[in-house]
């Protein structure tokens, strides 16, 4: 469905032939500045100053990435409160780098930066974040560094998820939930998409697939003991991101997948040690274990 230019007042797009086109109210805001345009769909709340053809993309992913997440965890979905679905995500959009440091700066605490100490992802600087104190996905059609605004759409808005959906990743990073776990599985859900009626995940992300092999090159990867229980390091971002997202594609493409139901429930708890990790997975020979990882990530393309 198209959306153009020049329309007044509140339209009620009611749901298409296509299963991923979401019902959605959407009307102007009347003042000058941030926002121009208000949305509701069945999940979200969202506020941008884009253009009508442009908000109703960003509606129909997010809710495409709310129905996959829901279908795919939805023995583990909290049932209270917020999490729940009682309640719209809500959301900011903004057209321009300019408008979105303005609403980035006046959503997070001083001397903090998209996802906490240590800002984005490497390479391409603040794009977008969540919010976890106001339940606020906040990011940008204007994109540093080259980056697809629509995954990192995805990326934020499964941080989203995880907090309002799993109660995984409201508190301190790398102390209430982990920072790899976090950054990876919102990178690697951001790559799933809807064929037909099937959901599809597993998507390869180039940008940090080029990364890992760069530090597998380098022989920069860090060992997963120190990856996934060493103490929080604003140093160690660029494997948080790429080594995240690339042990996230192997914990559930491979033997080990029907496990990582459980440890999600260790990081809903808090128990993010490498032997909680070990524990829920079953890993008794570590150095294989690593091995096969390295070896499952070198064969992406």
């Amino acid at each position: 469905m198209k959306l153009f230019p020049g329309w007044i007042g509140v339209f009620v797009l009611a749901v298409a032939a296509r299963a991923e086109e979401p019902a959605m109210t959407m009307k102007a805001v009347k003042g000058k500045g941030f926002p121009k345009l208000a949305a509701e769909t069945a999940t979200y709340a969202i506020k941008t100053d884009v253009d009508a053809n442009t908000l109703w993309q960003v509606a129909t992913i997010l809710e495409d990435l709310h129905r996959g997440f829901v279908t795919e965890f939805k023995d583990q979905v909290k049932a209270d409160g917020k999490s729940a679905g009682k309640e719209r995500l809500q959301v900011r959009f903004y057209k321009t780098q300019k408008s979105f440091s303005a609403g980035m700066a006046a959503a997070m605490p001083p001397g903090m930066g998209p996802g906490g100490p240590g800002g984005g992802p490497p390479g391409g600087g603040p794009g977008g974040f969540y919010d976890p104190g106001s339940r606020t996905l906040h990011t940008c059609l204007e994109q540093p560094g080259g980056d697809d605004w629509k995954f990192v759409l995805g990326h934020e808005g499964t941080h989203q998820l995880l907090h309002n959906r799993l109660g995984i990743g409201g508190g301190q990073p790398g102390m209430s939930s982990a920072i790899w776990f976090n950054e990876g599985f919102a990178s690697y859900w951001a790559m799933s998409f809807w064929k037909g009626k099937e959901l599809v995940t597993g998507g390869v992300q180039k940008k940090l697939l080029d990364e890992f092999k760069s530090m597998k090159s380098s022989k920069s990867l860090l060992k997963l003991k120190d990856l996934i229980g060493g103490a929080p390091n604003p140093m160690a971002m660029r494997a948080y991101y790429s080594m995240g997202w690339a042990l996230c594609h192997f914990l559930r493409h491979s033997a080990h997948r029907e496990k990582f139901a459980a440890y999600l429930e260790k990081e809903r708890d808090g128990k993010i040690s490498w032997e909680e990790f070990k524990g829920a997975f079953g890993i008794e020979d570590e150095a294989k274990f690593e091995k096969e990882f390295v070896k499952h990530v070198m064969s992406l393309k």
